[in-house]
């Protein structure tokens, strides 16, 4: 990076590092002489550029040794330093460019914000996995094992139905054997009785279907129901999900289970696994993701609040050739770069037509931050 040395109002360079630590080992220049970037003008005292401090240090030395005086150290209070880290150091002389500032592009800045966002949505996804992980190991570790209820079961309730019907023939067959057994006996006491055993066997069998049609023909239509409108739901249990709502009762990942005679409760499936369901109330994961987005959105504060306050520039607005500073063209300090990133967050949708109009978004006229190219434009 080359630099430019202001002494006494004239300004030297642009130099090297290399050639100011030879014009520090040469006393041409002191820690007081004020040093700048040549793309970015902000002066600063060359003790504060730290490639400097050595051959500082070693000048300083010498001069207490040839017994020069009137360079001592000025001691900044904490206070001080607190104010120029939140709010910059304040000159007494005006700032003066030779270069005219280019306000960046709509499209420059979309594409260092889409270069940011690809960054920190690899950061989320990171969070997310972790959040997910988290609810997944909870409901491992809450899960009960109780038994499923009938009409819990979403697969067997035909099996058991069809075992059913099995066990109404059976009887069927037990009714015509004794039938016919007490035809041999007694004749005519059967033939008395014949039409009321009859009534008795239609009777039995009325009430097997019965059964079976109130115990799953319900059950079957609601799942049919559910089928057709493409969903996965047991929205009437009286019960919580156990491990053994699992794939071979016809759960899958991402089912819903209400809990009826529970307020309500709405639990989903994170694994379906035969014997090893896992089972998680909406609302706690709700919560893991909650947690998840609070830790990313303190990453995104981080990630842009640190890099604009102490380079002036995103990555991304690194890589595009953008940079921010304030009105004065000084550099921005931690309090306005995160008040910045802040207002970024709540009106970056407004972004592209303030820059259309005004040449500058709407968060940056709030926080007083001008968003140029690092190319400029010479002075019209």
């Amino acid at each position: 990076m080359d630099y430019i040395v202001r002494i006494a109002d004239e300004e030297y360079g642009p130099v090297d590092d290399l050639t100011l630590v030879k014009w520090v080992v040469e006393d041409r220049i002191n820690r007081d002489t004020e040093i700048s970037s040549k793309l970015i003008k902000n002066w600063k005292k060359a003790s504060e550029l730290e490639f400097l401090k050595p051959a500082l240090a070693e000048q300083h030395q010498r001069f207490l040794e040839q017994g020069i005086g009137g360079y001592q150290e000025k001691k900044e209070s904490v206070w001080s330093r607190i104010k120029i880290l939140i709010w910059g150091k304040f000159e007494e002389r005006p700032f003066a460019m030779s270069y005219k500032p280019d306000f960046a592009t709509l499209s420059a800045r979309l594409n260092a914000l889409f270069f940011d966002l690809t960054i920190l949505g690899f950061v989320f996804i990171v969070f997310a996995g972790i959040g997910l992980l988290g609810a997944y190991k909870f409901a491992a570790a809450n899960t009960g094992d109780s038994a499923l209820a009938t009409g819990d079961n979403l697969i067997l309730s035909a099996e058991k139905a069809a075992e059913l019907n099995e066990r109404k023939k059976e009887q069927d067959s037990s009714q015509d054997a004794t039938a016919k057994n007490s035809d041999e006996v007694a004749e005519s006491e059967i033939d008395d009785n014949r039409e009321l055993i009859k009534g008795a066997v239609k009777n039995l069998v009325d009430k097997a279907e019965a059964m079976s049609e109130k115990m799953f023909g319900k059950l079957n239509k609601e799942l049919k129901a559910v089928k057709e409108k493409g969903e996965g739901a047991n929205l009437k249990s009286i019960n919580s999900p156990s491990i053994w709502a699992d794939s071979k009762a016809g759960y899958k990942i991402g089912f819903i289970w209400v809990n009826t005679a529970d307020n309500n409760r709405r639990y989903v499936c994170l694994d379906a696994a035969e014997e090893r369901a896992k089972w998680i109330e909406v609302a706690k994961l709700g919560r893991y993701i909650t947690l998840s987005i609070i830790a990313w959105l303190a990453v995104f504060l981080l990630y842009y609040g640190l890099s604009l306050g102490y380079f002036a520039q995103s990555p991304g607005m690194w890589y595009f050739g953008l940079f921010i500073c304030n009105r004065d063209q000084k550099e921005t300090y931690f309090f306005r770069a995160f008040c910045f990133t802040v207002m970024m967050l709540m009106l970056g949708l407004m972004m592209p037509l303030f820059v259309l109009i005004c040449k500058r978004g709407a968060h940056d006229l709030l926080c007083g931050v001008y968003v140029y190219s690092v190319v400029a434009k010479s002075p019209e």
